[in-house]
């Protein structure tokens, strides 16, 4: 018969463990150990689907790795816009074409309802 280790209160027979809970939905921002990501899709209890703010990389993360951020707002981009890659400028300027019309409509009205 095996005995029991009791515990003597010593750091060894300590034991840590952190029980706070907080709400992963899309997104959400939480801080991962490679950056702070906006939730994209939760794809389980135990993986998310999201997109790190500094590089607009989409990962997998795992949910036990994840903290919340809370209300904090996410640092800004460290990227350098020469360091944006091309293709990416080419569909931001073809986005910007197509909407120029109404930013430059300047009424608010006109915008929404040309929007529904």
């Amino acid at each position: 018969m095996a005995k029991e280790k009791e515990n003597d209160g010593s750091a060894d027979a300590a034991v840590t463990m952190n029980l706070s809970t907080f709400v992963i939905a899309q997104g959400a921002l939480v801080k991962h150990a490679s950056g702070v990501f906006r939730v994209d899709e939760v794809l389980g209890l135990e993986s998310v689907f999201a997109r790190n703010l500094d590089t607009g990389r989409p990962e997998v993360l795992r949910v036990a790795e994840l903290e919340a951020i809370g209300s904090q707002i996410p640092p800004a981009s460290t990227q350098a816009v020469e360091g944006i890659p091309e293709p990416d400028w080419a569909e931001a300027r073809a986005r910007y074409e197509i909407i120029r019309p109404l930013l430059e409509s300047g009424t608010p009205t006109r915008v929404l309802s040309i929007a529904k």
